[in-house]
């Protein structure tokens, strides 16, 4: 309970008077998901690559830009960045930018982590989807935000390594 003194002036006498406020009790369930709590409107993911990544020349490094912002929300309750950690894969992370920028709508938690990548064995991999759950405030139930995979290759590895003539040719 809150007490308020208030001071009311009733002609030439100020008496002062206690306002009190009844206890307010409120039911809150627990957060139904497990880790950081992210509760929020909407929430997007974007991959942004700087080349295609399955069409990667000898020795070539691409750059990986994950975004992820949620509305009605801050960027500390964001999660921490997933990890690339593959053995065929040398992965170099940037810092991240983590800013919550405050709109006519409401705060929207913006989170970018950006990875330099590079196959170092030259065999096709792939990275997995990255997920990342969230309780959506506007039909109260959990969902998830999932990236694609992510084909990682040499352009012109497999079998078709030199076109049709290299078909022919004995070893």
């Amino acid at each position: 309970p809150v007490t308020h003194r208030l001071t009311k002036a009733s002609g030439t006498t100020r008496p002062v008077v206690d306002v009190t406020a009844r206890p307010a009790t409120l039911a809150v369930t627990p957060y139904p998901g497990s880790g950081r709590a992210l509760a929020s409107s909407r929430v997007m993911v974007r991959d942004e690559f700087s080349v295609d990544p399955s069409r990667l020349g000898p020795a070539e490094t691409f750059t990986r830009r994950l975004i992820l912002t949620a509305d009605n929300s801050m960027a500390h309750l964001l999660p921490p960045r997933p990890l690339i950690r593959e053995p065929w894969l040398i992965s170099f992370a940037a810092p991240e930018i983590r800013e919550t920028r405050l709109t006519a709508q409401g705060p929207v938690a913006v989170v970018i982590w950006e990875w330099s990548l590079r196959p170092h064995t030259g065999e096709i991999g792939s990275l997995m989807p990255l997920q990342f759950p969230w309780f959506n405030t506007q039909v109260r139930e959990m969902r998830g935000a999932i990236t694609l995979p992510v084909e990682i290759g040499l352009a012109g590895s497999g079998d078709n390594i030199g076109g049709v003539a290299n078909a022919s040719r004995r070893f």
